[in-house]
């Protein structure tokens, strides 16, 4: 009788350890899915990338990136990584597309003295392209204002021209309503006159 029970309770214990043990895992897997501690992953991917594991570093880099609620900070430092790994493999529009990027989180961005020549000329291009895209626009918004401003000024113009020309007609119309009136009493008076006489 001592023999089964004794296996119940090492079946039970056994059951025991193992479930918590799978359910404190899935626990742990959940949290690390919903929250992503972004310095550790910061860490990582700087250490990837001095070990010239580029492809792993990428995915740290991309994954902070990603992460919605991750400082704008530590989105320009992935970024900036990723910039060097595309530099790395050679891929410059990549490298592009990230330097733009970094520029949209912060225009005033340069890169540090560290940097090659050939990613601060990057930065530089892309500030220049800016900088002409930003020159053109506000020639063209200012040529559209004033094509706007001498459509209004014609507008003007011709509203004032309108208005002249309807007082001109309202003086033209009392005119020929007083003129119309007079002929009408004088017609008037001369036939009570001719009826007056008979």
């Amino acid at each position: 009788m001592k023999k089964p029970m004794t296996l119940f309770i090492l079946f039970v214990t056994v059951f025991l350890c193992f479930g918590k043990s799978s359910a404190e895992n899935s626990i742990d897997y959940r949290n690390d899915s919903q929250v992503i501690d972004v310095d550790e992953r910061i860490k990582q991917g700087r250490t990837l990338y001095s070990k010239a594991f580029y492809e792993e570093a990428e995915k740290e880099f991309l994954l902070i990136i990603s992460t919605e609620d991750a400082p704008i900070e530590d989105k320009i430092k992935a970024h900036s990584y990723l910039v060097k790994i595309y530099r790395a493999y050679g891929e410059n529009e990549k490298v592009k597309m990230q330097a733009k990027e970094i520029l949209k989180l912060n225009p005033n961005y340069k890169p540090s003295s560290r940097e090659s020549v050939s990613i601060k000329k990057i930065f530089n291009d892309l500030k220049e392209e800016a900088k002409i895209l930003d020159n053109k626009i506000s020639s063209e918004v200012l040529d559209n204002s004033l094509v706007l401003e001498e459509a209004i000024a014609k507008a003007l113009v011709q509203s004032e021209s309108l208005s002249l020309k309807l007082i001109n007609t309202e003086t033209e119309l009392k005119k020929l309503k007083a003129s119309f009136c007079i002929s009408s009493l004088a017609l008037f008076a001369l036939l009570a006159f001719s009826i007056a006489l008979k």
